[in-house]
């Protein structure tokens, strides 16, 4: 997932999941020979070249420093409107499904301490450390505390709008968010390891397509020894920011042509909170438009299972659109059921309608 800074402030004022993980402490993996991702750099040293050993530390501190730039530095940032589309959004393939809030936070002392208030919506906090792990993934109202030995630890909250052009659940939404509360954080700043940003944007392309090329399932881990790492990195390139998929899971389908029309069909799979279907162009960003839909707002079909459809016109059951340009989409199953998690349900594969 080519990721800009987000330079319009409107976005602050707010894609890319939903039982809590193990908070476990787990011995730090080991990582590429290059320089820590936390140290400070050199004095007039050149930006570190990206390759695909240090990729993961160069995504997760790209990240977070979009995340900084958006007023996250040591408390949260809130996005107050839905994700951006195109490539000014701070990080790719992010969701239409939820209003985000995000945090860089100094864990010198490891004594972080995250508050989620009581709700009737989706309400969760992902933290990742400085290789992008999902070290805790908390959803239960009350106090969290984080444990990890990462310097710094990324937070990426969301919140759940079950309607995306119902005002009200904005609203519902916004006033979660400032009830979201952290404690324990340092105040040292983010000052990390400079990555060279052309052959960062270069792998991340690379990386990007290669995933598509791929089975489409993005795989994410807690630890090195319980993810296949070569998976992890393509699934950093292509949807950073996602949890384990034992919680929540993210298939895409492969790049296809906006000028016909697709249906796909598939049974409910009866997920703990909801599932989504959202438009992807070919870099992997939003797109503008009628380019989502969730399980609050799709019809259901006789049988009780689904039809989804692609560019088929307003009147199509669940039609979402491209307006004729390529995409591809990623199914977001949040608190993903046993047919979800075994790979049985899997919808990416549309046929066209003649």
């Amino acid at each position: 997932m080519k990721i800009n800074s987000l330079l319009a402030a409107a976005v602050i004022s707010a894609t890319l999941i939903t039982a809590a993980c193990s908070e476990e402490k787990s011995e730090a993996p080991a990582g590429p020979t290059v320089e820590k991702a936390d140290s400070a750099p050199a004095a007039n040293a050149p930006p570190i070249q990206v390759t695909r050993d240090n990729f993961q530390y160069a995504e997760a501190i790209r990240n977070a420093e979009n995340y900084v730039k958006l007023g996250g530095e040591n408390k949260w940032g809130h996005f107050r409107d839905l994700s951006p589309v195109g490539s000014t959004a701070p990080t790719i393939r992010m969701n239409l499904d939820t209003l985000y809030s995000v945090a860089v936070l100094d864990n010198t002392d490891n004594s972080i301490e995250l508050t989620i208030p009581e709700g009737d919506i989706l309400q969760t906090i992902l933290v990742l450390d400085d290789q992008a792990y999902s070290k805790h993934y908390f959803e239960e109202p009350g106090v969290h505390k984080i444990d990890s030995d990462s310097p710094f630890v990324i937070l990426i909250a969301r919140i759940g709008v079950k309607d995306r052009y119902s005002q009200a659940d904005l609203e519902k939404a916004r006033k979660a968010q400032d009830n979201f509360t952290i404690a324990g954080q340092g105040d040292k700043p983010f000052t990390p390891t400079q990555y060279d940003r052309d052959s960062l944007e270069a792998m991340t392309a690379d990386l990007n397509q290669e995933f598509l090329a791929g089975d489409g399932v993005l795989v994410y881990g807690q630890m090195k020894d319980d993810v296949d790492e070569h998976k992890r990195l393509l699934s950093n390139a292509a949807g950073w920011g996602g949890m384990h998929d034992n919680i929540n899971t993210y298939t895409s389908s492969e790049t296809m042509s906006g000028d016909v029309c697709r249906t796909v069909d598939f049974e409910d799979p009866h997920v703990g909170e909801f599932f989504s279907f959202t438009l992807y162009d070919d870099d992997g960003y939003l797109m503008d438009g009628n380019t989502s839909i969730n399980s609050y707002n799709m019809a259901k079909n006789e049988d009780g299972g689904y039809t989804v459809s692609f560019n088929c016109g307003e009147s199509a059951v669940n039609n979402i659109t491209s307006t004729g340009r390529e995409f591809n989409y990623i199914v977001r199953a949040y608190a993903a059921s046993e047919i979800v998690r075994s790979g049985e349900w899997i919808p990416v594969s549309p046929t066209v309608v003649k």
